[in-house]
C-alpha cells in the first residue's frame, strides 16, 4: 500500500508541476506585474536602438484594461517632437481593413447582408466582372477568396485632399474582375477590401468616412483616430530617417485610417469584450466569435483567414491578427489572443527597420508569456522518386500584383532588384527536396523538405508546414502555414523569370545598339557629305530594300527604347500612383507603332531576300534581327505593355 501511495504522491508532484509550467498559468501570473513593464521596457527600447527607428510605440491589453504602454523616439525627427501614446497619430495601413470588415459584420448582425449571397446585389454602380460560374460572395471579399485581379496600383493615390476619388469613381478606373475561381485559394486583396467599402456606401447610405466615423470611432471614443485625412499630430514619414510627403489614398477602405497607438487599443478592448451588455461595444459577443473563426485556408493542414484576421501561431497559441504597412514609411501590427483577452499593437514611422524590430518583440512577448511546451510531431514519409518531379519547379505570388494590367510588369521589374519566387528542386545526394525562397522579412532562406504526407511536407530548419495543391493531376500551387494570405502559384514556361530576363536584357541591348550604330553610320555618311541612307562598304549590302529593311529597324530599336525610357520614369517618379499620364499613353502609342513596323520590316526581309542579291550575312543578321524583335515584342505582350493595360 505504502508504494501505491509513493506512486500516487508522485503523480500528483508531476501534474502540480507541469500546470505550474503551462503558458496559461504563466501567462495569468505575470501579465499584470511589473514583470511585464520592466521586460517589455527593455526589449522595445533594445530593438528601437538597434535598428535607429524614428519612433517606436507599444500598447498591451487584457481583460478590457491597458497594461502596458510605451512610446520611443519622435513622431517629428527634426523638431525632436517626441511621440505620445495618446496624441502621435500614425498610419495604420492594412490594419484599416479590420474596421472595414467590422463595419461589414455591423450590417449583417443588423440583417442587411448576407454573407453568403452575391456581392454585386448590393453594389450599386459597380459590378464585378465575372466569367465564371460562382459567384463572388460578401464572404469571398471578407476572406481574400474572390479570385478578382489584384490590379489597383494606378489611381491609388491622390497628390492632393482635392485630387481625391470617391470610391465610385475609384471603381470607374478599375472595374473589379475575377481571374480565379472564387473560393479556390486565398490571395490578399486590397481591392476586395474596396469593395466592401462600396458595399458598406450603398447599403448604409453614408460615405464609408461618414459610417467609420460614426459607427466605430464614435462609439469607441477614438477621438484621435481619421479615415484618409492626416492629423494635427501625425507622426511624420520616414525610412531609415529620411522624410517623406503625406500620401493621400483613394482606396481607404483598404488602407487609409490614421490613429494613435491609445485608440487601436479601444479598438482592441471592443474585439475582445466578452458581453453584449458592456458599454460602447461595436458587436455583439456572438459576431465577435463568428468574426474570429476560421473561416478559410488554403489546406486543412495550415493556418487560415477569418473575416478579416490572419491567423497566426505562436508557440502553439492560436493568435489573429493584420499587419499595416504604408509604402516605405510605416509599419505596424495587431496581435489579439480572443482565449486569454489579450491584445498587443505596435507601431513605428518607418517600414524597412521597423518590420523586423516588430516581429522580435512580438517574438520576445510570446516566448516568455506563452513560453513553447514541445513541438508538435509528424511522421516522416520516404519521398516517392517517381512523384518528386510532380513538385520542382519556380512559384510565383501575386500579392500586390496582377495578371491583367501593367502592375505584372512591375513584378518582373520587383524580381531584378529582390527575386520573391519560390523554388522548387531535388537534391539526389540528400535525396530530398529542396525549398529556395524569401522570408517574411525579406530574408533568402533554404531548407530541405520533409514529406509528412500526400501533398504536405514539413520545413527542416523550423518544422513548419508546406502544402502543395494540385488540379487535373498536376501540381499548381505551393501554401506556406506562416503566410495563410498568400499562394504562389506554378509558373509556366512564358512567366519564367530567367527567360525573360534574357529577352528583357538581349532586347534592350540589341536596340541600343542599332541606335548607335545607326546613329555612328549617319555622322560618318553626315561627315563625308553622303545622303543617309547611304550605307558602308562593310554592310556589303546595297540594295534599296535591304537599306529599308535596316532602317526600320533603326526606328523599331527607337521606340522601344523611347518607350521603355518613359514608363521606366513614370514608374521612378511614383506618378504611376496617381494616374496614366499623358506621357506614358503616348509611350503605350509608340509600341502599337512598333508592332506596325516590326509587321513591315518582316515583309521588307522576305522581299529583300527574294528580290536583290543579298549575302549570307544579311541573312544571318536580318534573321537574328526579326528573333529578337519579335521575342520583344512577345515580352511586352506578356508583361501587359502591348495596349492601355494602365
Amino acid at each position: 500500500m505504502k508504494y501505491v501511495n509513493k506512486f500516487l504522491f508522485f503523480l500528483v508532484t508531476v501534474f502540480t508541476f507541469i500546470s505550474l509550467l503551462s503558458p496559461c498559468n504563466v501567462f495569468a501570473t505575470e501579465l499584470n506585474n511589473e514583470d511585464l513593464k520592466i521586460f517589455l521596457d527593455n526589449i522595445t527600447k533594445e530593438n528601437f536602438e538597434k535598428y535607429k527607428l524614428p519612433s517606436l510605440s507599444m500598447i498591451v491589453v487584457k481583460d478590457g484594461k491597458v497594461v502596458y504602454e510605451n512610446s520611443l523616439g519622435y513622431e517629428d525627427v527634426e523638431n525632436e517632437i517626441k511621440a505620445n501614446i495618446n496624441t502621435t497619430a500614425y498610419r495604420i495601413g492594412s490594419t484599416s481593413k479590420l474596421f472595414t470588415e467590422t463595419a461589414i459584420m455591423q450590417l449583417y448582425e443588423q440583417g442587411k447582408i448576407d454573407l453568403k449571397e452575391d456581392a454585386n446585389k448590393y453594389l450599386k454602380d459597380v459590378q464585378i466582372e465575372n466569367k465564371f460560374t460562382k459567384k463572388v460572395t460578401v464572404e469571398n471579399l471578407l476572406t481574400h477568396t474572390s479570385g478578382i485581379d489584384e490590379a489597383t496600383t494606378t489611381y491609388i493615390g491622390a497628390k492632393t485632399e482635392k485630387d481625391m476619388m470617391s470610391l465610385s469613381q475609384f471603381f470607374k478606373k478599375h472595374t473589379p474582375i475575377v481571374v480565379t475561381e472564387p473560393g479556390k485559394v486565398c490571395l490578399y486583396s486590397n481591392i476586395g477590401i474596396d469593395l466592401l467599402g462600396k458595399i458598406i456606401e450603398d447599403v448604409s447610405g453614408l460615405r464609408y468616412e461618414d459610417y467609420i466615423e460614426k459607427n466605430i470611432f464614435n462609439p469607441l471614443e477614438m477621438k484621435n483616430s481619421k479615415v484618409a485625412l492626416p492629423l494635427n499630430n501625425m507622426a511624420k514619414n520616414y525610412d531609415v530617417l529620411a522624410q517623406s510627403e503625406y500620401y493621400y489614398y483613394n482606396d481607404n477602405p483598404a488602407g487609409g485610417i490614421n490613429s494613435t497607438t491609445s485608440d487601436m487599443a479601444k479598438f482592441m478592448i471592443a474585439h475582445l469584450q466578452k458581453s453584449d451588455k458592456k458599454e460602447n461595444n461595436i458587436l455583439n459577443e456572438s459576431t465577435l466569435e463568428l468574426m474570429h473563426k476560421e473561416q478559410f485556408s488554403n489546406d486543412k493542414s495550415l493556418l487560415g483567414v477569418t473575416y478579416g484576421f490572419w491567423e497566426k501561431d505562436f508557440n502553439g497559441k492560436r493568435v489573429i491578427g493584420h499587419e499595416g504597412a504604408l509604402a516605405i514609411v510605416f509599419f505596424g501590427d495587431m496581435l489579439l489572443c480572443p482565449e486569454e483577452n489579450v491584445g498587443v499593437y505596435i507601431v513605428s514611422n518607418n517600414l524597412t527597420k521597423a518590420a523586423p524590430a516588430i516581429t522580435n518583440i512580438e517574438n520576445d512577448f510570446f516566448n516568455r508569456y506563452y513560453p513553447k511546451t514541445e513541438d508538435k510531431e509528424y511522421s516522416n514519409k520516404k519521398l516517392d522518386l517517381n512523384d518528386e518531379k510532380r513538385y520542382i519547379g519556380t512559384y510565383k505570388s501575386y500579392h500586390d500584383s496582377a495578371k491583367g494590367n501593367f502592375s505584372k510588369f512591375l513584378s518582373f521589374l520587383g524580381s531584378i532588384e529582390e527575386n520573391e519566387d519560390v523554388k522548387i528542386r531535388y537534391d539526389e545526394k540528400k535525396n530530398s527536396l529542396i525549398y529556395n525562397g524569401t522570408s517574411h522579412l525579406k530574408e533568402s532562406e533554404e531548407t530541405i523538405l520533409i514529406k509528412v504526407s500526400d501533398n504536405l511536407f514539413k520545413r527542416e530548419d523550423n518544422n513548419e508546414l508546406v502544402a502543395f495543391k494540385e488540379e487535373d493531376g498536376k501540381i499548381q500551387y505551393v501554401f506556406f502555414n506562416n503566410m495563410p494570405y498568400d499562394n504562389f502559384e506554378k509558373v509556366t514556361l512564358k512567366d519564367n523569370y530567367k527567360l525573360n530576363l534574357t529577352i528583357f536584357i538581349i532586347g534592350v541591348a540589341f536596340f541600343i545598339i542599332q541606335i548607335m550604330k545607326t546613329i555612328i553610320l549617319f555622322l560618318k555618311s553626315f561627315y563625308k557629305k553622303k545622303v543617309l541612307c547611304n550605307e558602308v562598304k562593310s554592310t556589303n549590302s546595297t540594295g534599296i530594300i535591304s537599306k529599308k529593311f535596316r532602317l526600320t529597324i533603326f526606328f523599331i530599336s527607337l521606340l522601344n527604347v523611347i518607350s521603355l525610357f518613359i514608363i521606366m520614369y513614370w514608374i521612378i517618379s511614383f506618378d504611376m500612383y496617381y494616374s496614366a499620364t499623358w506621357y506614358v499613353k503616348i509611350a503605350l502609342i509608340l509600341l502599337i507603332v512598333s508592332i506596325i513596323l516590326s509587321l513591315i520590316v518582316s515583309i521588307l526581309f522576305l522581299v529583300s531576300i527574294k528580290k536583290e542579291k543579298t549575302n549570307i550575312y544579311y541573312k544571318i543578321s536580318g534573321v537574328i534581327s526579326l528573333v529578337v524583335i519579335y521575342s520583344f515584342l512577345l515580352f511586352l505582350y506578356n508583361w501587359n505593355l502591348i495596349g492601355f493595360k494602365c
